[in-house]
């Protein structure tokens, strides 16, 4: 709940600071990964595949290439809105209005290169956070484990096929 009310507050912030730049009668396009309305944030792929990538965190205290107490105290302060909580944060701002909004379904790819785009995508996505809390020295060979167990797991992660 504390992330849902702090993206509440920073979404309306967003909303009111853009408020103040387009001009009367503008629009404005905004681009938001989010997860299904109805789906939780534990079935979400995007945190299944964290929860993943978390998992190579611990084979490497366990391998001593990196601290326990590092991993206790690192996170990934992440949080995958609804296209319901988009639609009542723009309505309870009052700054602007929906014209349109959509949704657009994930691709059907192979499961080798998928997994590839999706260990990159995270990577880009996280690697300045992860190089800050545990060197540069572990991001290949943190990323290259996690590629392969997302080529292993994605087939059995039932959520994922559920929501491409």
């Amino acid at each position: 709940m504390a992330y849902s009310n702090q993206h509440a507050k920073d979404m309306d912030r967003f909303f009111r600071t853009r408020a103040a730049e387009v001009i009367c009668g503008g629009m404005m396009v905004i681009i938001v990964l989010s997860r299904p309305n109805g789906v939780s944030h534990l079935e979400f792929p995007t945190n299944v595949i964290l929860e993943i990538l978390g998992s190579y965190f611990m084979d490497m205290v366990k391998k001593e290439i990196i601290d326990e107490e590092e991993v206790d105290y690192f996170n990934l302060p992440t949080y995958n809105t609804s296209p319901q909580e988009v639609e009542e944060t723009i309505n309870r701002n009052g700054c602007f209005s929906i014209e349109k909004m959509e949704t657009q379904p994930t691709l059907p790819l192979d499961i080798r290169f998928k997994s590839r785009l999706i260990s990159m995508h995270i990577r880009a996505s996280f690697e300045a956070f992860i190089k800050e809390n545990f060197g540069t020295e572990i991001l290949d060979e943190l990323f290259k484990l996690f590629m392969e167990k997302l080529q292993e797991q994605l087939p059995d992660l039932s959520v994922l096929r559920k929501n491409n």
